[in-house]
């Protein structure tokens, strides 16, 4: 099941109750399971294809996304939901549960064309696929360690954590969002993190 949050974050969680589209689990929070539900709860919330760019690039270029790169403009609104999907499939955990999907149909409706003299036969060999390695199976690459990544795990794993403004000068990020989505993706990889509020730092995150 996947999740967005108000700040624009998706992250994974399993759950065995599969499909339950646009079910709200937190203020501003809504799950989703299936492309199609994706797609039901973009046109259910007007989602422009800007908002769709700006989710794109609050996960884009960190792991797992290390190889995806920030967007300027989506061509449309449809290639920016397919897109957006494909992408989160890295966040599944391998063996994870999985909502299923709906049969893609056949373009090609046609039989095979028999070969003259195969009648006696009956047969039509078919080609076998070479099993395909999702990316949910891929084993996840450790961050370098001069990476933004690298520093943020280090800062929140301090016993005093870090607040975002911290993470953002150590880093350079410039949003606070690119900070709570990297954040959110550490938690949704197994990092358990809690957060408190410090009346000088402001939201402090550090790792449990």
């Amino acid at each position: 099941m996947f999740r967005i949050d108000s700040d624009k974050t998706i992250s994974y969680f399993e759950d065995s109750t599969f499909p339950r589209p646009m079910q709200t689990t937190a203020p501003g929070a809504l799950n989703f399971s299936t492309e199609k539900a994706f797609a039901a709860l973009a046109d259910a919330q007007k989602w422009t294809r800007e908002f769709l760019e700006e989710i794109w690039n609050g996960f884009a270029g960190v792991v797992p996304f290390d190889n995806l790169k920030l967007v300027k403009k989506f061509r449309n609104r449809p290639y920016g939901i397919k897109q957006i999907w494909n992408a989160i499939q890295r966040l599944i955990p391998a063996g994870a549960e999985v909502a299923p999907q709906s049969p893609v149909p056949q373009t090609n409706s046609k039989p095979p064309r028999k070969r003259k003299g195969s009648a006696a036969k009956g047969k039509v060999r078919k080609a076998k696929k070479a099993p395909v390695k999702t990316i949910a199976q891929r084993a996840p690459r450790a961050p370098r360690s001069d990476s933004n990544l690298a520093t943020l795990i280090s800062m929140i794993g301090r016993k005093d954590g870090a607040s975002i403004e911290e993470v953002m000068e150590a880093t350079g990020w410039t949003s606070q969002h690119t900070v709570r989505g990297r954040i959110s993706i550490l938690g949704s990889k197994g990092t358990k993190i809690e957060s408190f509020k410090d009346a000088k730092r402001g939201r402090v995150y550090r790792a449990a």
